[in-house]
């Protein structure tokens, strides 16, 4: 009875690991400062903008994707401290550090035109 109820114990939290539950950190865990959309939050050093983005709070509705750096719904613009650059990654993929300023980019899926076409290169054009 004992192992079973230790099973269930484990069972549930690695479900709550796995979903990034907040109140379940490894001990010794480091909170470092980023910026998301200018404000600033407390979140812990080792995860990723997406999991970092949803530990401070916001909930993707659009934009997550496959979580596994395939589909390319996450990316992301971001910005170091002391650097000028902008750089880009992937929510899912790219590590979070120290002083991080994070910009969300709207998801846009690729349209096809109804009812253009693509000619060939030597298709010959008739002037009218």
């Amino acid at each position: 009875m004992l192992e079973e109820r230790e099973f269930e114990q484990t069972e549930e939290i690695e479900k709550h690991m796995e979903t990034g539950d907040r109140r379940l950190l490894p001990e010794g865990t480091k909170f470092i400062p980023i910026y998301i959309m200018g404000k600033k939050y407390m979140v812990p050093e080792t995860l990723t903008i997406m999991k970092a983005i949803e530990w401070a709070g916001y909930q993707f509705i659009r934009g997550a994707g496959c979580r596994a750096g395939v589909c390319g719904a996450c990316a992301t613009v971001y910005r170091l401290p002391g650097d000028y650059k902008l750089r880009t990654g992937l929510a899912c993929q790219t590590v979070i550090q120290p002083g991080m300023y994070l910009v969300q980019i709207p998801f846009v899926p690729a349209e096809k035109k109804v009812g253009a076409k693509i000619l060939p290169r030597n298709f010959p054009m008739r002037l009218m």
